[in-house]
């Protein structure tokens, strides 16, 4: 497993939260917490630096994170501009990367991910279920930055596309089901 003083992680809450009614979403409620505790919770025992990707509210997030970020791309590019905007200021060699909608993770799901990283460190390692990829749940070598302004600079915005230039590896955790569940709705919160 990935030693924590060579991977920094990032929350990704810098979205416009479209299907929660233009909510923060990071700030929406799911077992009464805010789904970003559930990230920052996950990820602030195994790495070195906590950053947090949110484009409004950053006076709040940043009580929970060594780092906020805002995209540098104007009008709510897509994922790929909050990790950009994380890669750039990363210091270690590593980011592990989860968005805050999925607070069903559980550790060893993470533990996974950072073993799959620590056998292969030129790799972006990324979740799936089965062929289904979760590309939001990955760790990805500080490396491979250039790469990723450069697919921006294109107006190129799709995270699997930009993933699949780049050696990657698949971690199937399909044997725990449901984990990876994205709350994206207000229906879904009241599971």
């Amino acid at each position: 497993m990935l030693n924590r003083d060579v991977v920094s992680g990032l929350v990704l809450a810098g979205g416009q939260g479209q299907r929660m009614g233009g909510e923060d979403k990071g700030w929406v409620e799911f077992r009464q917490r805010p789904l970003v505790e559930y990230a920052v919770q996950l990820l602030r025992p195994r790495v070195s630096s906590l950053l947090i990707s949110c484009n409004r509210n950053i006076p709040r997030y940043s009580e929970l994170a060594d780092i906020t970020v805002a995209d540098e791309l104007e009008g709510y590019q897509g994922p790929l501009a909050g990790i950009q905007a994380a890669l750039r200021v990363c210091e270690t060699d590593n980011l592990l990367i989860l968005p805050c909608d999925t607070p069903l993770l559980s550790d060893q799901v993470i533990e996974r991910l950072l073993t799959a990283a620590a056998d292969q460190p030129e790799h972006i390692c990324v979740l799936s279920e089965a062929e289904w990829w979760h590309p939001l749940h990955a760790v990805i070598p500080r490396q491979y930055a250039g790469s990723l302004d450069e697919w921006l600079s294109e107006g190129r915005r799709g995270v699997q596309g930009w993933m699949r230039k780049h050696p990657f590896c698949e971690v199937d955790v399909g044997d725990l089901a449901g984990q990876l569940q994205n709350l994206n709705s207000p229906d879904e919160l009241q599971m």
